[in-house]
């Protein structure tokens, strides 16, 4: 996405504002250590975004968002990075209400999706599908927990919080899905077939999240 140089734009994608904080909160910074904190999240979401974000720099560079400067010493990766005045206004604005719903609504699950489509396996693997999912939560919930014991982000208060609501969702998220299959497990019929083909119904609008 273009960002222009016009105006402020209160319409930084999620990657645009998170990189332009980051690179506020530890400015001067490299573009490298920018990444590195993608990298380091525990967030799919965010490390699998690594790889945009020295492009990305560059784009916030050209539209007048980040000014770079080069430090000799450090050789070939040694820019610098800092947000401009224009950029710590785009930044405030962002973090500002009003949000759009895609920041406020229901956010996106790829395991909740799933659950939208089970009719089409067997009766003993939807209850499977759901006991896994809780299953396959349970080494992230781990590490966060860790994580809090070890004091998750010393002298960062808010990634606290951050982390801190990341665990309150990865622990709702298992929640749900066991009290999902007890339910299943609850109302499965004697005469539940191996593998039932979906019974034909009107054409839904329904938008799967």
């Amino acid at each position: 996405m273009t960002v222009s140089r016009a105006r402020v734009r209160r319409e930084l994608t999620e990657l645009e504002g998170a990189v332009l904080g980051t690179i506020s909160l530890h400015a001067p910074c490299t573009p490298y250590r920018v990444r590195r904190a993608f990298l380091d999240s525990p967030s799919p979401y965010w490390s699998g975004s690594a790889g945009a974000i020295y492009p990305l720099i560059g784009r916030l560079e050209r539209a007048g968002l980040v000014r770079t400067r080069r430090a000799p010493e450090r050789g070939r990766a040694g820019r610098l990075c800092a947000p401009t005045e224009r950029g710590r206004r785009a930044l405030r604005a962002w973090l500002r209400p009003p949000w759009s719903a895609a920041v406020t609504g229901v956010p996106a699950d790829p395991l909740r999706t799933r659950v939208s489509f089970l009719g089409v396996l067997s009766a003993a693997d939807r209850v499977r599908f759901l006991e896994e999912g809780a299953a396959a939560t349970e080494p992230a919930i781990r590490d966060h927990e860790r994580r809090r014991r070890a004091g998750w982000h010393p002298g960062e208060p808010y990634e606290a919080i951050v982390a801190e609501g990341a665990l309150a969702a990865l622990r709702a998220r298992r929640s749900w899905l066991v009290r999902a299959a007890r339910g299943l497990r609850r109302s499965r019929r004697p005469t539940d077939s191996p593998a039932e083909t979906p019974r034909r119904s009107a054409p839904s609008t329904r938008s799967h999240t």
